[in-house]
């Protein structure tokens, strides 16, 4: 399995439906771009380049920020198993715990947010 996030992951084999750039959002970009009246640069005149390169950089940014959600969900679910185990080896620490957990998931939940 390819984990490279700007892998080739097209959505359905069917040609007629496959994603344009074979699945892969900055292939499709650069595909957009091709001169002529049918690419994106055609389209947007001499600004092409400007434009190519902001949608490049917001769409990197886009799956990092992706990615960075699907760890903090992933830490926070690590966290609340790890937290109801110990809710029942050491019951004293119920609030310590939760309160523990809480703090993470709103922090980078903010974080997040920022960013």
């Amino acid at each position: 399995m390819n984990n490279n996030i700007f892998g080739n992951h097209p959505e359905s084999t069917r040609k007629d439906l496959a994603p344009v750039g074979g699945g892969n959002l900055t292939n499709a970009l650069v595909a957009m771009s091709a001169g002529g009246s049918g690419g994106l640069t055609g389209w947007v005149g001499g600004k092409g380049s400007d434009l190519m390169q902001s949608a490049i950089a917001e769409a990197h940014h886009e799956q990092l920020r992706t990615l960075l959600t699907k760890a903090a969900v992933e830490n926070v679910a690590a966290l609340s198993a790890l937290e109801a185990h110990l809710r029942e080896v050491a019951p004293l620490g119920e609030e310590r715990y939760k309160t523990i957990v809480d703090a993470y998931a709103i922090s980078t939940a903010m974080r997040l947010a920022r960013w």
